[in-house]
């Protein structure tokens, strides 16, 4: 990171005090970032159009989803769509997405670690301290799936070398030892378990796709991530497991997959993509997310605006009580003629003034932040059953 970012990450400890901390699990390659990105612009343009409230990328984390947005469409401009040539994460590197409302000081902030999905092959070193500390403090868990991997796959050779991609054995213990058995020993309250397909535009019509295979997707994940389901829920009863399918690109369609032939079993399938006439990012799934999030971090959303609120009201009331105290008759005549007086009384005016704005912003926040929780989900997202 360079020393910029280290400022403004600085800069933003000092500004956003509430938050919560979000877990991905995937191997390299199959979209975390992605994710992330649908989140962040389903968030503004589906949920919160409108409202006084946005989500908005901080600091790195702007220029990091601005770079993948970038990248992502110049593809599609040049009418192809190529997932090996959108590069993979390099480094452990923090998402920070804070919701905040229109004139808001403070936000509550969506805090992701992203990180090269071979730290979970290796599992040693400080890298991997780091990112297993934040499995065990997450109190939501996301596993991006490939959906491509799983849906193409047609012979016994083809499942078999999706499995390994996907790393369906390793995301298991990932979610039931790091993650599920951590939070039960340390007598957390359940958590959040996100299974979230992703690249789902082939799969389904209701985003410009030619055909409906929402079915056989919602299969194959059953199939696939149902012993892992089961082994977190044996580790932690009652945490509550949802089914996300996500369009990550939206204006594409898959065509073929070419598989590894026997003999080339450390190649990678190479899937041919469709651009759909637009041409345009056009996400699907991720409000569905969202929603979900805001329903976790509603209550400690509230505590902390009430919290934040008082805090300005304090500061404003210490200002106000500093511009009107009353000193001896010298001391009172020296504020007077200095103009000390009236400076005092300028910055307890600006103080309420901040209070008041602020307890405002808050209150757009919390109303807000209410009725997404209680938005329904759209039809795609739906309680996993194994």
């Amino acid at each position: 990171m360079s020393g910029d970012d280290n400022a403004e990450q600085v800069e933003e400890e000092a500004t956003n005090h509430g938050g919560m901390r979000i877990a991905l699990a995937a191997p390299s390659g199959i979209g975390k970032t992605s994710v992330l990105a649908a989140l962040l612009d389903e968030a503004n343009t589906k949920v919160l159009a409108g409202s006084p409230v946005s989500v908005e990328a901080i600091g790195p984390t702007r220029r990091r989803l601005n770079r993948l947005k970038n990248a992502l469409q110049g593809h599609l401009r040049a009418r192809e769509f190529v997932p090996g040539g959108i590069g993979g994460t390099q480094s452990i590197q923090r998402y920070d997405l804070a919701i905040q409302a229109a004139l808001a000081d403070r936000s509550f902030k969506l805090e992701f670690l992203d990180y090269p999905g071979g730290l979970l092959e290796g599992q040693e070193g400080e890298s991997w301290k780091q990112v297993r500390g934040w499995f065990r403090d997450a109190d939501v868990l996301v596993l991006p799936v490939d959906a491509t991997l799983l849906m193409e796959a047609v012979t016994p050779r083809q499942h078999q070398r999706a499995q390994q991609l996907l790393d369906i054995a390793e995301i298991e213990s990932v979610a039931t030892r790091y993650w599920a058995k951590a939070r039960a020993a340390d007598d957390q309250p359940p958590g959040l378990l996100v299974i979230a397909p992703v690249k789902c535009e082939s799969y389904f019509d209701d985003n410009g796709g030619r055909r409906d295979r929402a079915d056989a997707l919602l299969e194959r994940i059953r199939s696939s991530y149902g012993r892992l389901v089961e082994g977190v829920l044996a580790e932690a009863p009652g945490t509550e497991v949802l089914y996300c399918p996500i369009d990550t690109i939206g204006c594409v369609e898959v065509l073929r997959v070419e598989w590894p032939q026997p003999g080339q079993e450390d190649r990678h399938p190479v899937p041919h993509y469709r651009v759909r006439t637009e041409a345009q990012l056009r996400q699907k799934g991720a409000d569905d997310l969202f929603i979900a999030l805001v329903r976790r971090i509603i209550g400690d959303a509230r505590q902390e605006q009430k919290s934040l609120a008082q805090i300005a009201r304090d500061e404003a009331s210490k200002r106000r009580t500093s511009a009107e105290v009353r000193q001896g008759l010298l001391q009172n005549f020296w504020m007077w003629i200095s103009g000390e007086r009236r400076r005092l009384r300028g910055a307890a005016d600006r103080a309420e003034a901040r209070a008041e704005q602020e307890q405002l912003a808050l209150q757009q926040l919390q109303e807000t932040l209410q009725a997404v929780s209680e938005r329904p989900y759209s039809g795609r997202l739906r309680p996993f059953e194994a």
